[in-house]
């Protein structure tokens, strides 16, 4: 399922960029041509007007592609995280991810990890991962041992209890509140 899920990712990723190309492609034409045009009637005017359209159009696309690095690299850290935490399936991991991109900020071309008010720290992203492994906070997310019973560690009938405050409780999709209820988890206020 994840392959073919990555794989859709990326076929419509490809077929995003084809469409830019196009018509960024499109655009050049038409720019040239009135660049050609400008030119043979001798009128400076239009040509600085244009060659600064031009100017603001690549820095444009310089900025999306920016951004748009900026957001796969993130992403895919986030994933990569979310799968190193053992997840309990796909979805969890999916959630994972979201909570692990939230806090990842791409700078000065590399990845840095940001507090929950968004301020840069000097934590690693591995560093994140452990932090979230230690809060309990995602550990509805989790395989753990799969153990079971009154004195068994980490498993679902565990005799830790889960805890978790009622407004992140309510930001769950209803299955995830199920599933955290169902694991012995308690909502605090």
């Amino acid at each position: 399922e994840k392959e073919s899920l990555s794989n859709k990712v990326n076929e419509l990723l490809g077929e995003s960029k084809k469409a830019k190309e196009a018509r960024r492609q499109a655009e050049q034409l038409a720019a040239e041509e009135a660049r050609k045009k400008a030119e043979a009637e001798g009128n400076y005017q239009q040509l600085f007007e244009s060659s600064e359209k031009e100017r603001e159009a690549l820095a444009q696309q310089l900025e999306e592609m920016r951004n748009m690095t900026a957001s796969e690299k993130i992403n895919s850290t986030a994933m990569k995280l979310a799968m190193s935490l053992d997840p309990l399936n796909d979805s969890a991991a999916e959630d994972l991810s979201g909570h692990i991109a939230k806090r990842l900020k791409y700078v000065d071309n590399e990845l840095k990890v940001v507090d929950a008010s968004g301020n840069l720290t000097v934590s690693t992203p591995q560093d994140l991962v452990k932090e979230m492994q230690a809060s309990g906070r995602y550990s509805f997310y989790l395989k753990g041992n799969q153990s079971t019973g009154g004195g068994a560690n980490g498993g679902r009938g565990s005799a830790s209890v889960k805890q978790i405050g009622r407004s992140e409780f309510e930001t769950m999709k209803p299955d995830k509140q199920m599933a955290f209820v169902k694991s012995g988890g308690a909502v605090i206020d």
